[in-house]
């Protein structure tokens, strides 16, 4: 992919998610190790592109949407709700009886959320943003997204990129992945 504009770049990651959520919870995998290693990767997908939504995304929708400040506000809660989500699947064994449950739901909502941003809140920015800042924005969420390294998959593999870091999968994976990423917008 080249650089386009940030709702292209946001649409690409939602369809990577949403491809790497499919098989997360099709029926009938109860390989541990390969649930583990997928949930590993689709956490470091789901916080990368949370962080970048945070950076970019949100600014731009408070900036130039109507009620955009009520739907930022929103989305935060939701992304908040999907970390504690994270964050109980990050040391729990696939084996464990709530470990399906918990996935479920959170699938549900990451489902939401895309389908929320794919009708709503991307094609109303795009409109309401001239096409220089999108391409703009959508440069800076990809050299945001190279500071870091998901957890591989084999299924999923990444496109080739210059990270410094990789960031391994296990306990504190949630932590670690923020903790490489910019934390404010370098405008």
């Amino acid at each position: 992919m080249g650089y386009t504009d940030m709702v292209d770049v946001i649409t690409e990651r939602h369809r990577d998610i949403e491809a790497v959520f499919a098989r997360l919870t099709a029926e009938g995998d109860h390989d541990e190790d390969r649930r583990r290693k997928l949930l590993d990767h689709a956490i470091g997908l789901l916080v990368t592109h949370a962080v970048v939504e945070d950076l970019y995304l949100y600014p731009a929708v408070r900036r130039h949407m109507a009620a955009g400040d009520d739907l930022a506000e929103h989305e935060h809660t939701e992304v908040a709700r999907a970390e504690e989500l994270m964050r109980q699947l990050e040391d729990m064994p696939a084996t464990d009886p709530r470990f399906d449950d918990i996935l479920a739901e959170l699938a549900r909502m990451v489902r939401r959320h895309i389908e929320e941003q794919q009708t709503e809140v991307l094609p109303k920015l795009s409109a309401a943003c001239g096409p220089e800042r999108l391409d703009e924005l959508g440069e800076k969420v990809v050299e945001t997204e190279r500071h870091v390294s998901v957890p591989p998959h084999p299924d999923f593999p990444e496109p080739p990129r210059s990270a410094p870091t990789r960031v391994d999968a296990g306990p504190g994976l949630i932590d670690r992945i923020r903790a490489h990423l910019p934390d404010r917008a370098g405008d």
